[in-house]
């Protein structure tokens, strides 16, 4: 698959995070050797952060829901059919998988980039939610505050 320039910059970000680690999104556990995370961590931080999320106004959605965007996004964006299941890595039946084994890398890579330019505009537009790091302190506060009057309660 190839990766834009943005993705790049991305998962070298992730990586600055990594605090020296060889893996960009490392699974650590005390007194153990650094190993990769699997691929259940996305799943679970979106759940974990399901509150938060609506907190700021943010609908639940999983994992999925995101490569669907991305498809239904490449769709928006004129790339074809054929091209956006590609990207997403769907098969094409097997007569098709076995007969022509061309990646179709270029036109995967403009599909990309396309995305990639999309979602960059979406960067430069205004903050939905301006306050939503005091809105999750507040959340935070008003949980940690039930759950003491919970605990002296009993």
């Amino acid at each position: 698959m190839p990766l834009t320039d943005w993705a790049i910059e991305e998962l070298l970000a992730l990586k600055e995070l990594s605090n020296g680690s060889k893996y960009v999104l490392p699974k650590r556990r005390r007194g153990h050797e650094d190993r990769p995370s699997s691929g259940q961590l996305i799943s679970r931080s979106v759940t974990r952060l399901r509150e938060q999320f609506k907190v700021i106004g943010i609908a639940p959605f999983t994992p999925h829901d995101l490569r669907r965007t991305g498809r239904t996004h490449l769709s928006m964006l004129g790339t074809s059919e054929d091209i956006a299941e590609r990207v997403l890595n769907h098969s094409r039946g097997e007569m098709v998988g076995t007969y022509d084994l061309f990646e179709f890398v270029p036109q995967k890579r403009v599909a990309l980039e396309k995305l990639s330019s999309w979602l960059g505009s979406l960067l430069s537009r205004p903050e939905p939610c301006p306050n939503a790091h005091e809105l999750i302190r507040e959340w935070f506060a008003t949980k940690l505050m039930k759950r003491r009057k919970k605990t002296k309660q009993s």
